[in-house]
This record gives structure tokens, sequence and C-alpha cells, in this order.
């Protein structure tokens, strides 16, 4: 029979080492691995409870303090701790990064980071760090890349750079040397030239004018606007832009003849396409004659008055067919031809003008001042186009045009297109003049692009051809403006 003492003995052994057992695993959980106190009492319930909420926080912490377990705080190196910047120091290392260059990437000595990465293989060797060896994601691992890749690039560019200052100085040095040796330069004296030089023709690209065109702002999203007295007003500008210009260059180059290139298209037609009917605001025959009067009054007898002489020489344009299809009635049934035969008759009179006006839609010719060069005149209706863009058109059809003349043609003038535009030739140039219209509904609205309204004006003379140029704006660039409610384009509002 066994002694209830020993027995109870026994159960009071079994007890202590019980509650032995207890503490030193709540010492190793709370203090030595940092557990917090709900984790503690949590491992503590299923491992000595079966589960049971025996245990809480509170007895944990109280039980630390009666025992004497101080909770401290973890040096960055404290057993089975790794702070967030040596975890990271571990995955670099981990992705083959070198150890100089994890140093510069994480801004801490290189000591620290061999310190850091040995005591880490030792955690990771003794199971206490479960999250050590954790892989970047593709965007960390793509920005330490990208780090350690530029930090090579500024080595390698320092490098380069040193190579570089000591070539240089060794060229300095060796210029400087032959340098000593050379005879001084004489300078010679540059006698400046004064009085007047050689005279000059002025000439004047006029063309693209659309007499009778209107355009409605609220039809090309307010972009343009154009109309008869638009066209009124920019004549003017055109005239008074010639004269500064002109004056301008006389101040040193005699200059007693205009050459007006007229490129056609002066009055704008009624019939050209489907609908134009409604973009016009006047007929046919009133555009060909306020053209006509137009062009006397606002252009040809002033430029009468300021050169001693004045030559126009004149081709038609697509707009002037008075009506039916290209091709359906004969070429000069062109009412751009009715001006020209208009403006003729009106000056026949006049002794300081001449009018030369095709027969056809071309015109080749020199000038009796500068007999070197050959001009060709068209209106460039006839140019292809390529996505929109005439280029190659105009380098096409140049070369026809020098095989069908048989002789070469140095400058090629036209209009048509709306933008000017100047291509260079190894003896001459392709000149496309601008327009009088900023912009239809067809550019606003199919091409998505208008023009600054201008025309060309430059000198000319037989020893280099072209020898300035004018750009005579005759619209400022219109700005957006937006209305009380933020809208900038037509926009239909109930009131």
């Amino acid at each position: 029979m066994v002694d209830s003492r020993t027995t109870y003995t026994k159960h009071i052994i079994s007890g202590i080492r019980w509650a032995n057992n207890e503490i030193k695993d709540m010492r190793k959980l709370y203090i030595v691995k940092n557990m917090s106190s709900e984790e503690t009492a949590r491992h503590l319930n299923e491992k000595y409870w079966k589960g049971e909420n025996v245990r809480t926080w509170r007895a944990i912490e109280h039980k630390a303090r009666t025992s004497g377990m101080k909770k401290r705080e973890h040096s960055k190196y404290a057993y089975g701790r790794i702070t967030p910047v040596h975890n990271k120091i571990w995955q670099l290392y981990k992705n083959n990064v070198k150890l100089d260059e994890i140093s510069k990437l994480c801004s801490i000595p290189l000591g620290t980071v061999k310190s850091a990465i040995h005591y880490m293989k030792n955690c990771t060797m003794m199971n206490q760090v479960k999250l050590i060896d954790s892989k970047l994601s593709k965007d960390e691992i793509a920005d330490v890349k990208t780090k350690q890749e530029l930090i090579n690039n500024i080595q390698d560019l320092e490098r380069q750079l040193t190579r570089a200052k000591a070539t240089t100085s060794v060229i300095v040095d060796a210029i400087s040397t032959v340098v000593k040796d050379l005879p001084p330069i004489k300078v010679p004296t540059f006698i400046i030239k004064k009085g007047m030089h050689k005279p000059e023709t002025a000439m004047l690209e006029l063309g693209d004018i659309h007499v009778g065109e209107k355009v409605l702002k609220q039809d090309v999203a307010n972009v343009a606007e154009y109309d008869f007295d638009k066209f009124i007003k920019r004549m003017e500008i055109l005239r008074d832009g010639i004269i500064e210009c002109i004056d301008i260059q006389r101040s040193k180059i005699p200059i007693d003849t205009l050459d007006i290139n007229m490129l056609g298209d002066i009055v704008t037609g009624e019939d050209i396409y489907l609908g134009q009917n409604r973009n016009i605001d006047m007929e046919l025959t009133k555009q060909t004659f306020e053209g006509a009067h137009a062009l006397s009054e606002l252009l040809l007898s002033p430029m009468c008055a300021y050169f001693k002489k004045v030559r126009v020489r004149a081709v038609w344009g697509n707009h002037g067919r008075g009506w039916g299809r290209p091709g359906q009635v004969h070429p000069r049934t062109n009412f751009d031809y009715i001006v020209y035969r208009f403006l003729n008759e009106q000056y026949k009179n006049q002794s300081n003008i001449e009018f030369y006006i095709a027969e056809c839609p071309l015109m080749l010719y020199i000038l009796p001042e500068a007999p070197k060069y050959t001009h060709l005149i068209s209106h460039g209706d006839e140019v292809g186009r390529w996505m929109s863009i005439p280029f190659y058109g105009i380098q096409r059809d140049m070369g026809r045009y020098v095989q069908l003349f048989n002789t070469n043609i140095h400058y090629w003038h036209m209009g048509h297109h709306h933008s000017a535009a100047k291509i260079d030739m190894p003896y001459g140039e392709q000149i496309v003049n601008g327009t009088f219209v900023e912009g239809t509904e067809l550019s606003v609205l199919k091409m998505k692009t208008k023009s600054r309204p201008k025309q060309l004006l430059y000198g000319f003379n037989n020893s280099r051809g072209i020898t300035w140029r004018y750009d005579i704006q005759l619209s400022p660039m219109v700005n957006m403006v937006q209305d009380s409610d933020g809208i900038f384009t037509p926009t239909f509002k109930r009131k």
C-alpha cells in the first residue's frame, strides 16, 4: 500500500516542475524571442492548458514583473531580431549584389554590412529567422539593378572624365608648344564700301486671294474667318508691307522694278465643289469685277507710283474655272484669265506697267536684268500630293519640266497649297506662296490645319539670284477665347 504522503509529495514535485517549465517557456517566448504578451499567453495555453484561456496577457506581464523578467530593447544584432534595413541587406546579398554596392545602396558602412550578413547567416542556420530568405519582388529587383547600374555608370563616367582630362591636357600642351613658334597673324584692314550696291529687282508672289470666299467662324471652330471685307483689309496690309520692306532695302540698294508673279485663284468661283455656293458672299461675275477693281486701286496703282517699272506675269488657277468639271470646258474659260485681261485693258495707257498673261496654265521666262536664271510659274494644282504633302510631287514634276523644256529651271513659283514653303535645289529654289485665306472647312475640319495668311516678297539680281526675302504677314495669329462657360468652340446653349 502506497503511502499517501509519498503520493502527495510526488504530486507536489510534479506541479513544481510543471510550473517551472511553464515559467521557462514564458521566459523564452516573452523575453528571448521577444514575443508580445498576447502571443506568449496563446502559446502557453496551447501547450499547458489544452487551449483554454487560462493565461492572459495581464497574467504574463504580472508574472514577468514578479519574477524579475525585464523585457529589454534589443539592439540591431539582438538574438533572433532582424531590423527591416538588415533584412534588406540580406535580400540584396541573396540576389548577388556586391558588398560595397550594398553599402552604397543602404547608406551604411561596409563593416556593418559584413557583420550583419555574418550574424544573419548564423540566425538562418539556427532557424531563428524564418522570413530572412524571402525573395525580392520583380519591381524591387529592377529597382536594385537600376541603382546598381547607375552607380556603375557614374564610376565609369568618372574614370572616362579623368582620362579625357588627361588627354585634353596633353593636347593643349602640345598645341601651346606649336603655337608659340608660329608667326603672329596680321589682320588686314577691311574697307567698308560706302554708297549704293548694284541695282536689284523686287519680286512679289501674289496668289490664292479667293475674292468672294466666305468663311464663318462658327463653321470652322472659331479658328478662322474670311470675307470680302477681310480681303480688302489684307490687301491694304500687303500694300503697306511692300512699301515698308522696299524702303528698308532702298537705303542701300537701288530698286526701281517690281515683278509680280500672279499665281491664280484670284477669284474663288462658285461651282468648284459641291455646296460651294453657301461658302461665297458674291456671285462669280461680281467676284471678277470687284477683285479686279481692288487689285487696281489697292496694289497696282500704288506700285506704279512707287516703282519706275512694274511687270505682271500671270497664270490662272483652278478656282477661276467658270463652270463644269475639270477638263469639261476650254482652259481659258477661266475668270482669273478674265481678271488679267481686264487689268491689261485698264492700264493700256499706263507706260510703266506691263502685262504678260499666259495662254496656257504655265509660263517659262527669264528676267532681262538677270538672264542667268530661268523662272517657271504655275498655279500648282497640277502637282500630286502624298499624305497631304506636295513635296514629292514637286520634286518629280520639276524633273519632268526640265526634260520637257530641255533647259534648267532655277526657280519654280507656285501657289495653290496655301502654306508658304521654300525647297532648296543645287541651282535654285522651288517656291510655294501663301494665301489670303486663313482656313476653310476643308483645311480645318478635314485636314486639321490652317495657314498663316502671307505673301512673299524678295530681291533678285543676276549675280546671286535671290538676295533677300520677306514674308509679309497679312493677319495676326488668332488666339482662342473661352466664353463664360469655359468653352472655346461654337456651341448651342439653352437660353
